[in-house]
């Protein structure tokens, strides 16, 4: 009896430790590593891990071969090779290992039996490959950033900086670990604080927003022009993550547009100044020494006994002498009108629209202020080249036949509006002419430059009933 019950206990015993070994190299094969047992010579004894197989390895090819078989066969100085061999002098070792296109990282440990000493080595694998490639293209992608002109900062949703690069510290003068948990509001100037809420706010609506021209705040409170991307980071369910931000410094642009607004400035002034010598020039010489061949001509005309034929000859170029009189001294009061000096604009404006409204045929309705005081030089010879270049386009470009100018004193502006009665402009020109200014000549260009130089500004609107041009001037109460 005590016989029968030993042998079913043993049997019990001996299908436990089966199910248990089976049960434990399952187990092992789900382990994403791959694990292996060699003898004293470096023969693979065991093999096992889901990892085989992404190195099309065998378990049960493996068994009884060398352990550099297992390894695909390395140089004799290669560091996994080595690694073994130390394991076998009681020594733990971890390296890199190549196999099969598959990067794997190598921990070889002494394998020791139940007396202690080493009957081998065991090895675990892990295949690495993913996690290497990452980590080379996030190194990749941190030296863009770091080496980067343009500041690349990336923030929480919610406006709390995560990211700062070097760009980023160069500009505002702040290190990353000054600001790094700071909410980017940090860098608005005291009168745009709510700015950057209001931004964060259509980055969280999934918006783009480029080239978004500001004003920032350096650490030691001075104020810099920057233009900003801003776009929302979102994860694989489509959630915003963070915000990434790249700041582009405008101080250099800014600062070769202040000084091509100077020069512009100082070409116009120029300008004016040739016009107002050559104006001069004309009607002192030119103007005088045609009027002395008038006089010339018109006593010669009196002179008895002068032949028909040379009296035709005389009449005639009398005519022609008189005619250039005219034309050159219309010509010099375009080029600087003397009422405007000694006058002022309101006197020039209707000696001119008369005179345009001769040459060109347009009927010109001029609504001034009544009454109205001097302005100051600069600003009545803006305003009276501006009619004329407006006046010019109409007649080259608009077809109309009927125009309006009005000047009247809006609160602090004085606003200066030229209309015809055209036809107008198509939205894809209009828009041009607003952008660049030149599609007209320099007309438009022109308005504009003279007006910023005074702080104003020049609207332009167009369509089927014509054109209008308005210029805005800042006066001072």
């Amino acid at each position: 009896m005590g016989s029968g019950k030993s042998k079913t206990s043993s049997r019990g015993q001996e299908e436990f430790l089966i199910a248990s070994e089976k049960l434990l190299r399952e187990i092992f094969d789900q382990v994403p590593a791959v694990v292996w047992t060699t003898d004293r010579k470096l023969r693979i004894i065991s093999a096992s891990g889901a990892a085989l197989a992404l190195a099309n390895l065998g378990a049960e090819d493996l068994i009884g071969r060398p352990v550099r078989e297992f390894l695909g066969d390395p140089g004799e100085k290669s560091p996994s090779l080595a690694a073994h061999f130390a394991a076998l002098q009681g020594e733990e070792a971890t390296c890199e290992h190549n196999l099969a296109g598959c990067i794997f990282s190598l921990r070889v440990r002494p394998l020791r039996g139940l007396n202690g000493e080493i009957t081998g080595v065991v090895g675990v694998a892990f295949d690495v490959t993913g996690n290497k490639r990452a980590l080379a293209s996030v190194a990749k992608l941190a030296a863009i950033v770091e080496s980067s002109q343009d500041a690349i900062i990336s923030v929480t949703p919610s406006g709390y900086i995560t990211s700062w690069n070097r760009a980023a510290e160069q500009m505002y003068g702040y290190s990353a670990q000054e600001v790094i948990g700071q909410h980017i509001s940090i860098t608005a100037p005291a009168s745009r604080k709510n700015e950057p809420d209001i931004v964060l706010e259509r980055l969280k609506r999934g918006e783009t927003v480029k080239s978004y021209e500001t004003v920032r705040q350096c650490k030691d409170g001075s104020l810099i022009d920057v233009s900003m991307t801003l776009s929302p980071v979102k994860d694989a369910a489509g959630h915003i993550v963070s915000i990434s931000a790249i700041a582009h410094d405008l101080s250099d642009r800014k600062q070769v547009e202040m000084e091509l607004r100077k020069l512009s400035a100082r070409l116009l002034k120029v300008q004016d100044e040739e016009r107002r010598n050559m104006a001069r020039e004309l009607h002192d010489s030119v103007i005088q020494s045609l009027a002395a061949a008038v006089i010339n001509l018109s006593m010669l005309m009196d002179t008895a006994g002068l032949l028909p034929e040379a009296r035709k000859t005389v009449e005639e170029t009398l005519r022609i002498t008189e005619d250039a009189v005219r034309e050159i001294r219309t010509f010099t009061y375009l080029l600087h009108p003397p009422l405007l000096d000694a006058m002022g604009l309101n006197s020039a404006l209707r000696w001119y629209v008369e005179g345009y409204s001769k040459r060109s045929g347009v009927k010109v309705e001029l609504n001034l202020p009544a009454n109205s005081e001097r302005l100051p030089n600069e600003v009545e010879l803006t305003l009276f080249r501006i009619v004329q270049e407006a006046l010019t386009n109409i007649h080259r470009h608009s077809g109309g036949r009927h125009a309006t100018i009005s000047m009247q004193n809006s609160g602090r502006n004085l606003v200066l509006t030229i209309a015809d009665d055209g036809h107008g402009m198509d939205p894809k020109t209009l828009e041009k002419v607003k952008r660049e200014g030149a599609v007209l000549g320099v007309g438009i260009a022109g308005m504009k430059q003279r007006l910023q130089q005074l702080g104003g500004r020049l609207d332009i609107s167009s369509g089927n009933q014509g054109t209008s041009v308005t210029a805005t001037l800042p006066i001072e109460s």
